[in-house]
C-alpha cells in the first residue's frame, strides 16, 4: 500500500512538473516576442496558434488530474480528458481473444507433442 501511494505522489509531482515547464515555456516565448523590436507582436495573434492553446489545454489538465482524485473523477473529466474507461475485467475479456490463431495458441496432447488450439 504504501508503494502505491508514493508512486502516486510521484505522478503527481511529475505531472506539476510538467504543468510547470509548459507554464514558463509559453511564459518566456510571450515575454521574447513582445520585447522584440523588430517583430509586431499581437497578444490576440499569439493565443490564437493552435500549439499555444493546445499547451494552455495540457497545463489545465495536469493540474487537474493532480487536484482532481482519480475516485472522484467522473465520466466528463474523462471524456474531456481523453482517457477511456475500461476496467480490469474488460481488460481481461479482450485480452483472452486478441490473440486467437497466434503462434501461442496451441495446447499440448497427452502424448507430450503440440496441436492447434480450437478454442
Amino acid at each position: 500500500m504504501r508503494r502505491v501511494r508514493a508512486r502516486l505522489y510521484v505522478h503527481d509531482a511529475a505531472r506539476l512538473g510538467f504543468a510547470a515547464l509548459a507554464l514558463v515555456a509559453i511564459a518566456y516565448q510571450f515575454s521574447y516576442l513582445d520585447n522584440s523590436p523588430t517583430f509586431r507582436f499581437s497578444a490576440g495573434n499569439f493565443f490564437s496558434f493552435f500549439t499555444i492553446q493546445t499547451n494552455l489545454f495540457a497545463i489545465a489538465m495536469l493540474a487537474l488530474a493532480v487536484v482532481v482524485r482519480r475516485n472522484e473523477r467522473g465520466l466528463p473529466f474523462d471524456a474531456v480528458r481523453g482517457q477511456s474507461r475500461s476496467t480490469s475485467r474488460s481488460r481481461e475479456s479482450s485480452s483472452r481473444f486478441c490473440c486467437r490463431g497466434s503462434r501461442n495458441s496451441s495446447t499440448r496432447t497427452s502424448d507430450g507433442s503440440t496441436s492447434p488450439s480450437t478454442s
